[in-house]
């Protein structure tokens, strides 16, 4: 999750459907670019449950640049590269 400790109020309540469906606003899905299948991580601190939208990271270092998926697993280019030269 990221470090962000401040939090903006966009004026909108929701209710929860009888799925325990919430839906975003249409703003802010334009604004975050939320299409239907976007995923979105959930967490729980105290009492506030926080959404935010998934960001894969490398299994090996943690970067969130130039990702690939290999083998269900999300790895950046420099770790494919270093796997590589273990290889070799």
């Amino acid at each position: 999750m990221g470090e962000q400790t401040s939090y903006k109020a966009i004026g909108s309540l929701r209710s929860v459907d009888f799925m325990g469906r919430v839906g975003f606003p249409k703003a802010v899905r334009q604004n975050y670019n939320i299409q239907p299948g976007s995923e979105i991580e959930m967490y729980v601190v105290g009492d506030k449950i926080i959404l935010e939208k998934y960001k894969p990271q490398c299994c090996f270092c943690g970067s969130d640049q130039r990702i690939t998926t290999f083998m269900e697993k999300d790895i950046c280019e420099h770790c494919i590269g270093e796997l590589y030269d273990i290889k070799s």
